[in-house]
């Protein structure tokens, strides 16, 4: 039995275990690439492994959350969510997926699809907030599909080999919180 909170067609979100130490290097973002700052060191086990334990070292219920991405098929961890927050007013997601996928634009799309509906209909967030790549057109569909709307956009922000391409802010109100203060 798996602990599985939000399941799509490829991908599922589960919360992290002990074990994903192992797939660090999909679901831990090391260094900023998209700012183009930072180490860009991959990240091994031992480093994941204290990653796991000092972010679960609080209550759950604090005020960030990491989720495994991990495709149905084969249950291999492809990615990583997390979620820093102030509940109930703002969710900032931060996305990861493993830098060898050639599929992980449509699967990263299918984790957003499934956690933005969660964040702002279910959780009840007034604003949910995430960063991306303006290379990264499955996922800005999604994005999109699920009523987010593009409200900051950095030009040529993001490092890419050879060229840079833009960081892109999508934000989704919750339409029950639409014109009231916070």
């Amino acid at each position: 039995m798996r602990a599985i909170y939000l399941m799509g067609t490829k991908v599922y979100l589960r919360a992290m275990i002990e074990s994903d130490k192992e797939s660090g290097i999909a679901w831990f973002n090391s260094g900023m690439p998209l700012s183009g700052f930072g180490n860009h060191y991959p990240i091994n086990a031992a480093q994941a492994e204290t990653v796991l334990k000092e972010e679960n070292s609080g209550a759950w219920g604090g005020a960030n959350r990491r989720y495994a991405i991990v495709r149905n098929d084969g249950e291999q961890v492809v990615g990583g969510l997390k979620e820093s927050s102030n509940y109930p007013i703002v969710a900032q997601l931060g996305i990861h997926m493993a830098p060898m996928l050639a599929d992980a634009d449509g699967l990263q799309a299918e984790a957003l699809s499934l956690v933005i509906p969660w964040l702002r209909d279910e959780r009840q967030f007034r604003l949910v907030q995430i960063y991306l790549a303006a290379d990264q057109t499955e996922t800005i569909a999604a994005a999109e599909a699920v009523n987010m709307t593009e409200v900051v956009r950095l030009r040529r922000h993001v490092a890419r080999p050879g060229s840079r391409v833009d960081l892109v802010m999508y934000e989704a109100v919750n339409p029950r919180w639409a014109g009231v203060h916070a």
